[in-house]
């Protein structure tokens, strides 16, 4: 089933792929620069609304998938019932928290647009549990060209607003509605799969969220370490660095940013095998698949990076346009940035399918958080080009730790913990 994941992986990293490419030039074409800086501004609310699980959905459900042969009916059904009452309730919460202080600032110039990316976001948070019987019934696949095919028709309406209105609000609404709609079809569809994993109100219990707790909040750090290395980057430029200098570093970083996105493609196909070997404590098998997932990672690594050197000008003239002049020095910093990243996605996709990223997590989140305090300093006094090194230096650093130190060692998956 890993070559079916591959290809329906494939297929949502083209989909990935065409809507930022096509989403830029029709942004600032029908918007304008001003409204365009304000539509990437708004547009990070969904990031910071996905953190609000706090990890409960995904390191339950893969709990669940991962020990899915040695669980009771009861106990599947109450860790699954328990997880999305949890993060129903911490969704309300961090929403509600998110919007009051957005208000009492002030600075957002689109808040109807930013609350209907925040609901669009929320509604996202409920793909965990719909992945999950796709996973048990082993068409992981079908999830993924399924989910990705509703971004694609969301995508499509919003882009048809666009140009209709040529405003930020109808196109919020309309992936918030789009989603919402599409969401409840896949939902309906996914039910048929299995009836051993439903929500039950009277399964709820309490005990799984004392069990839970420190591994799901941990994961929850990659989030937020994610919204620190992107969202948090990117709002820093927009502070410091004129609208025209943020377009380019978004536009760029998007294009770079295709290359970890492939390796997120071929390490996530494996993530289901990784949970069943580990599950079944085959070790040998899963050092096997390992070593495999690294060295396709490590030669599409090298091919991509390559090509992205060679035409990256050219295709940022095609995107762009003329009104956009290139800086090689900006886009192989960034460039230099995703190859680094891109190393250690295997590993840290292993810990995540096997629920022992404790340590790592940890980790993770305060590098991300002093790479983000270094990048802003480095900001106040040289220009992008030059700050943006700062960041390299961390992902050298989480290479380090995740690969070549004890984040990763196969030796820890040995003894698998009791359940």
């Amino acid at each position: 089933m890993i070559k079916k994941n591959i290809v329906a992986g494939l297929y949502a990293q083209i989909i990935n792929s065409i809507i930022p490419v096509v989403s830029i030039p029709l942004l600032l074409s029908y918007l304008g620069e001003k409204d365009y800086a304000d539509w990437i501004v708004v547009s990070l609310f969904p990031a910071y609304i996905a953190a609000s699980d706090i990890g409960f959905s995904y390191v339950m459900c893969n709990d669940i998938f991962i020990n899915y042969k040695n669980y009771k009916r009861s106990v599947k059904r109450a860790i699954y019932t328990t997880a999305i009452f949890f993060t129903c309730f911490v969704l309300i919460v961090i929403a509600a928290a998110l919007l009051l202080v957005t208000l009492l600032v002030g600075e957002i110039n689109n808040y109807s647009a930013m609350v209907s990316l925040i609901c669009w976001g929320a509604i996202s948070l409920y793909n965990p549990f719909i992945e999950l019987k796709f996973k048990i019934n082993d068409v992981y696949h079908e999830f993924l060209f399924l989910i990705n095919s509703i971004r694609l028709i969301e995508w499509l309406v919003s882009v048809f607003l666009l140009i209709f209105t040529q405003e930020i609000l109808p196109m919020a609404i309309s992936l918030f509605i789009t989603r919402l709609a599409l969401t409840i079809f896949l939902a309906a569809y996914s039910s048929r799969f299995n009836r051993k994993v439903i929500f039950k109100k009277s399964s709820f219990d309490i005990i799984f969220i004392k069990r839970f707790y420190r591994k799901s909040i941990l994961f929850s750090s990659f989030s937020l370490s994610n919204i620190l290395s992107v969202q948090g980057i990117t709002y820093v430029v927009s502070v410091i660095y004129s609208d025209a200098l943020l377009i380019l570093f978004n536009a760029y970083r998007t294009l770079t940013r295709f290359m970890t996105q492939l390796l997120a493609v071929i390490n996530k196909a494996y993530w289901p095998r990784f949970s069943v070997l580990y599950g079944n404590s085959d070790v040998k098998n899963l050092k096997i698949k390992v070593h495999e997932c690294r060295n396709i990672s490590f030669l599409l690594l090298c091919i991509s990076s390559i090509v992205l050197l060679i035409f990256a000008e050219l295709a940022v003239y095609l995107w762009l346009g003329r009104d956009f002049y290139f800086d090689r020095e900006l886009f192989t910093s960034l460039l230099f940035i995703a190859v680094l990243n891109g190393i250690w996605q295997t590993d840290w996709v292993l810990l995540m399918a096997s629920n022992k990223h404790d340590d790592f997590a940890i980790k993770l989140f305060l590098i991300y958080a002093t790479s983000l305090l270094g990048f802003y300093l480095s900001s106040i006094s040289l220009p992008l080009q030059k700050a943006v090194c700062s960041v390299a230096v961390f992902e050298i650093f989480i290479i380090y730790i995740c690969v070549f130190k004890n984040g990763t060692k196969l030796e820890i998956f040995s003894s698998k913990e009791p359940t």
